[in-house]
């Protein structure tokens, strides 16, 4: 009840932003909108795991700062793309992890293995623009914007446990998709520096998938070979709450929050 009751007021407070950037909506300008434009941002996120992991009626809690699941990464890949005008955009944020570890159930070796792929894809919209003084290094205008998100998390988990001298040798796939809501905010602190933040909320099944997002980027724009570059350093947060019914009839769960700094570059082509 009380995840739910948090949930809820999350959702108020975005609602609340997103009412409020309405009412501000005129202050838009009519000139944001250029030329369309694609941004890819390859990135690294420095993420702990915390939460657990469950099989076949078998519970494995999941404590892993990023300084340990580093040694545990057999492959990872991490990167977004967007597309925008600056008044509408698209964008795409995938992230694919797999790592193993070794840990211990009733004193026995007890391998751990997992396998995420998230899919992120949403939809923008500038609702709210205000012009500040002086331009970028990019030259152009500095701005502050508020943009309403909306879209659609993919989520592929492939998870094992093994404990030879138990018997136990378990693996479960599982795979869901969560509509989400929330808004994004851009604003620039001088010539230079950029600040920005994204939050969302989503998982409308409460009894069985909840998700909550946030991010929180510092950035500095700069000329590389006279191409724009935004360098972007931050933090990470993503919480996702599943659970369904395994091979045996008994509940998989997959309680996890991953979070952590964030470093990576924005190139615009």
């Amino acid at each position: 009840m009380l995840t739910l009751w948090l949930q809820m007021r999350l959702i108020k407070r975005i609602s609340m932003m997103l009412v409020i950037s309405l009412w501000l909506a005129p202050n838009v300008q009519a000139n944001d909108t250029t030329d369309w434009m694609v941004l890819v941002s390859p990135f690294v996120w420095g993420a702990s795991l915390n939460g657990d992991l469950g099989i076949a009626g078998q519970q494995a809690a999941v404590e892993a700062p990023f300084s340990t699941l580093f040694k545990d990464i057999d492959s990872v890949f991490m990167g977004n793309i967007e597309l925008t005008n600056r008044q509408f955009g698209l964008y795409v944020d995938a992230t694919y992890v797999h790592s193993s570890r070794q840990d211990k159930a009733l004193a026995q070796p007890l391998q751990v293995s997992l396998r995420q792929k998230l899919f992120t894809v949403g939809g923008f919209y500038r609702l709210y623009s205000h012009t500040l003084a002086g331009d970028t290094a990019f030259g152009e205008p500095r701005r502050f914007a508020i943009e309403p998100i909306l879209g659609l998390r993919r989520t592929q988990i492939k998870a094992g446990l093994t404990a030879p001298t138990l018997g136990v040798d378990l693996n479960k796939k599982a795979q869901w998709t969560d509509p989400f809501i929330g808004a994004r905010m851009s604003l620039d602190l001088d010539r230079h520096w950029n600040l920005s933040g994204l939050v969302d909320v989503g998982g409308w099944d409460t009894q069985s998938k909840k998700t909550h997002s946030a991010e929180l980027y510092l950035g500095y724009r700069t000329l590389v070979a006279e191409y724009p570059v935004l360098v972007r350093a931050g933090y990470r947060s993503l919480t996702q709450r599943y659970q369904t019914e395994d091979f045996t009839g008994q509940p998989f769960t997959y309680h996890m929050r991953q979070a952590g700094p964030v470093l990576g570059v924005t190139l615009r082509l």
